[in-house]
C-alpha cells in the first residue's frame, strides 16, 4: 500500500532551517569572540607596552612618558600579540600624543593627578591668591606709573636748575651794568671794557641757558603726554579685565585695588598740570629777561666802542702846550657824557625768576641714588666676589625651542580641576622637584631651575638676573602702595621736598617731588628687601609699619654711601617674619603663578631633558609619547561555510588608546 511522505518532507525541511538558524548563531558567537579576543589581545598589548615607561624620569619627577619610537612600538606590541596567535596582524598607531603636543597639556594634567593624591605645602592658600594676584597686578601698575612720573620729575628738577642758572646769570648782568656806570663815573675806560666783556659773556651764557630751558621744558612735556597715555591704556586694559560679565565674586576686590591705583595716578597727573600750568608763566618772563639781556648787550657794546673813543679824544686834550684844540675840519670830540647819554638807553633786568634756595644736595643725593639702582643688580645685592653659578644651556634640542602646536585629542583628558587649583598644585611641584638659588643641590646643567622655570634664559646668571629683577619690581610697587597708606611717611616724604625746594621753590612742585622721592623711598626699601630675601630671610609681602627697614635717613646715607645695609632683627622680630614672611622660593614661585602654563610646561620638559639626557645620551622628551591609540586589523576563516557564493574569511578589527 503506497504511503503519503507529507510529514516527513515537512520535518526534514523544518530541521534544515533549524540546524540553518543554529549554525549561524554558533558562527555569529564565534565572530564575536574572536573579535573580543583580539581587543583584548589588542588592550593587553598596549598595556604591557605602556608599563615599559621611562624609570629615571619616573624616579626623579614622578612622570610617566614612554620612550620610544613608533616603529618599536609596533614591533613591541607584534611580540606580545605572537602570544595571542596574532603576530600577522595589521598594526596602525593612530593619535599617538607626544609630550611637546598640545602646549605639553599632558604635563599639566600629569602634575595636577599627581599632586592632587599628597599632602604637599603649598606656598599660598586658595582663598588668598587672587587677593595676592590682584595687589600684585594693583601694585604693578602703580610701579609703571612711578617709573613714567620719575622721569618727568628729573626734567623738572632739571628745569629748576636751570631756573637758578639763569636767575644767577641776571644777576651777575645787573651786577656788572652797575660796574659799567662806576667806571663811567669815574671815566675809567678799563673798567667799562672789563664789565662789558663780562656782560656780553654772561648773555651767551643767557641765550644757552633759555634754550636749554625751552628744550627741557618740552621735553619734560612730551614724557608727561608719553606717561598720560600709557596711564590711559593700562587703565583701559584694566577696565577690559575687569568688564562685567568675565568678574566673579571675588573680584571685587581687585576692582576696589584699580580704583585706588587709578585715583593716585590722577592725582600726579594733576600736579604735573598744575606745575606745568605755572611753569608756562614763568617761560613769558624767561623770554621777557632774555629780551632785555640781549637789548642791552647792544646797548653795552655801543658803550664800550664810545668808551674807548671818549679815552682816545681825552687823551689828545693832553697835548704839549702850544697846541692847537681846536677840531678843524669838522671833527667831532666823544666825551664821557656822550657814553652816560648811551648807557641810559641800558635797563637793568627785572629779576623776576624765582631762585630755589634749598637743599639741593639733597635732591642730588637722591637722583644718583635713583641712577645707582638702576645699576648691575647682582653685583648691588650680592656684591662683586659673589659665587654665582656658569651653569649654561647648550643643548639648541630643547622642547622649548621646537615647540609644536600640534593638537591631539587626548585620552581620559581632565576638566575637573580648577584653574587656580591646577596653578597651586604646579607650584607645589616646582617647589619639590625643581631647585633655586637658596636651594642649589646636585651637579645639574643648569643650577637656578625655577629661575629659568620664571625667565627662560640661557645662562644661570641670567636666569637669577631676571629673577632678582622681577622680584624687585614687585617690591617696589608692594612698597609704594603701602606708602600711600601711611600717612606720616608721605609727610615726611613732604617736608623733605620743601627741604630741597626751599621757601621760594614753586609751589606745585613740592607735591611732585615728593611724588618722586616716595618711589626712590620704595625702590630703596625693595633693595633692602630683595638683599635680605637672596640672604635666606623672609620678607612679608603686605608690610606693616613695624616690619618697614628704611627711613629717609638710611635713604640718603644709601645714597651716600651705595651700599645697602640691612638691619639685623631681634630673635622675636626674626620669628614674627617667619610665620608671616615669604623667602626668596616663595617670590619666584609667586611670580611664577604669573605666567601662563604652556611657558612652564615646556621650560619643565627643558630641565627634565637636560638632567636626565646627562646619564642618558641623546635622551629627547619631546620625542616621548603620554598616549597611544593602535588599530588592529586581522583575517579569520569562517569554520561554517557553504560554498563559492560566501567570503572565506571576515576582517576581526580592533581599536585601543591607553594613556598615562
Amino acid at each position: 500500500m503506497q504511503k503519503d511522505a507529507q510529514i516527513t518532507v515537512f520535518l526534514s525541511l523544518v530541521f534544515i532551517c533549524i540546524v540553518s538558524l543554529l549554525l549561524v548563531l554558533a558562527e555569529s558567537a564565534r565572530m564575536a569572540g574572536m573579535r573580543y579576543s583580539v581587543q583584548m589581545a589588542a588592550g593587553s598589548s598596549l598595556d604591557s607596552v605602556m608599563s615599559q615607561y621611562h624609570r629615571e624620569l619616573w624616579d626623579e619627577y614622578r612622570i610617566l612618558l614612554l620612550d620610544m619610537s613608533e616603529t618599536q612600538i609596533e614591533t613591541e606590541i607584534k611580540k606580545y600579540l605572537s602570544t595571542y596567535a596574532l603576530e600577522d596582524a595589521d598594526i596602525v598607531i593612530e593619535n599617538a600624543v607626544q609630550a611637546v603636543d598640545n602646549g605639553a597639556f599632558c604635563m599639566e594634567k600629569e602634575i595636577a593627578d599627581y599632586m592632587k593624591y599628597g599632602v604637599w605645602v603649598m606656598d599660598f592658600d586658595e582663598t588668598e591668591i587672587e587677593h595676592i594676584w590682584d595687589r600684585m597686578a594693583g601694585a604693578d601698575s602703580l610701579a609703571h606709573a612711578a617709573k613714567r612720573f620719575e622721569a618727568c620729575t628729573k626734567e623738572a628738577l632739571k628745569l629748576e636748575k636751570m631756573v637758578k642758572k639763569l636767575s644767577d646769570a641776571l644777576e651777575k648782568q645787573n651786577t656788572f651794568g652797575d660796574d659799567i656806570w662806576d667806571g663811567i663815573s669815574l671815566h675809567r675806560e678799563d673798567m667799562v671794557k672789563k664789565a662789558g666783556r663780562a656782560y656780553q659773556n654772561e648773555n651767551q651764557n643767557i641765550k644757552k641757558y633759555i634754550r636749554t630751558y625751552e628744550q627741557t621744558a618740552k621735553k619734560m612735556r612730551e614724557k608727561l603726554e608719553t606717561a598720560r597715555r600709557e596711564n590711559q591704556q593700562e587703565k583701559e586694559l584694566e577696565k577690559e579685565r575687569l568688564r562685567e560679565g568675565e568678574l566673579g565674586e571675588g573680584k571685587i576686590g581687585a576692582r576696589k585695588i584699580g580704583e585706588e591705583i587709578q585715583t593716585i595716578i590722577a592725582e600726579e597727573e594733576a600736579r604735573y598740570d598744575s606745575y606745568i600750568a605755572l611753569d608756562g608763566e614763568r617761560y613769558q618772563k624767561v623770554l621777557q629777561a632774555g629780551e632785555v639781556s640781549e637789548k642791552n648787550a647792544q646797548v653795552i657794546q655801543e658803550v664800550m666802542e664810545l668808551a674807548e673813543a671818549a679815552e682816545e679824544d681825552s687823551g689828545e686834550d693832553d697835548k704839549e702846550n702850544g697846541e692847537s684844540e681846536e677840531s678843524g675840519d669838522g671833527d667831532t670830540w666823544t666825551t664821557w657824557h656822550d657814553v652816560s647819554t648811551a648807557m641810559r638807553a641800558y635797563e637793568a633786568v627785572p629779576i623776576l625768576l624765582q631762585k630755589t634756595q634749598g637743599d639741593e644736595k639733597k635732591a642730588e643725593i637722591l637722583e644718583k641714588l635713583k641712577e645707582w639702582m638702576e645699576g648691575d643688580i647682582l653685583t648691588l645685592l650680592l656684591g662683586k666676589n659673589a659665587k654665582i653659578s656658569q651653569g649654561k644651556i647648550g643643548d639648541s634640542n630643547l622642547p622649548s625651542k621646537k615647540q609644536t602646536e600640534r593638537k591631539k585629542a587626548v585620552y581620559g583628558a581632565a576638566t575637573a580641576v580648577t584653574e587656580t587649583v591646577t596653578a597651586l598644585q604646579v607650584n607645589a611641584y616646582i617647589r619639590e622637584y625643581f631647585q633655586n638659588f637658596r636651594n642649589t643641590g646636585s651637579e645639574k646643567e643648569i643650577q637656578y631651575e625655577q629661575e629659568y622655570l620664571l625667565a627662560g634664559k640661557s645662562t644661570d646668571r641670567e636666569n637669577l638676573k631676571s629673577a632678582v629683577q622681577q622680584i624687585l619690581a614687585v617690591r617696589t610697587g608692594l612698597n609704594l602702595m603701602y606708602l600711600y597708606t601711611d600717612i606720616e611717611r608721605r609727610e615726611e616724604a613732604s617736608a623733605l621736598a620743601t627741604m630741597i625746594l626751599g621757601s621760594a621753590g614753586l609751589a606745585p612742585l613740592a607735591p611732585v617731588l615728593s611724588f618722586f622721592i616716595l618711589s626712590v623711598w620704595a625702590s630703596a626699601e625693595a633693595m633692602t628687601d630683595t638683599k635680605s630675601l637672596l640672604e635666606g630671610e623672609q620678607v612679608p609681602i603686605w608690610k606693616t609699619k613695624a616690619e618697614w627697614k628704611l627711613g629717609l635717613d638710611g635713604l640718603l646715607k644709601m645714597g651716600e654711601q651705595k651700599v645697602i645695609e640691612i638691619k639685623k632683627e631681634s630673635s622675636g622680630q626674626a620669628e614674627h617674619l617667619k610665620k608671616g614672611g615669604t623667602d626668596y622660593g616663595g617670590y619666584v614661585r609667586l611670580l611664577l603663578l604669573l605666567k601662563t602654563m604652556k611657558e612652564k610646561m615646556y621650560r619643565m620638559l627643558d630641565i627634565m631633558q637636560m638632567n636626565i639626557g646627562r646619564r642618558q645620551q641623546g635622551f629627547e622628551i619631546g620625542d616621548c609619547y603620554y598616549s597611544v591609540g593602535i588599530t588592529i586589523r586581522t583575517d579569520k576563516k569562517h569554520f561554517f561555510h557553504a560554498g563559492k557564493w560566501a567570503e572565506r574569511t571576515f576582517t576581526v578589527q580592533a581599536a585601543v588608546e591607553k594613556a598615562y
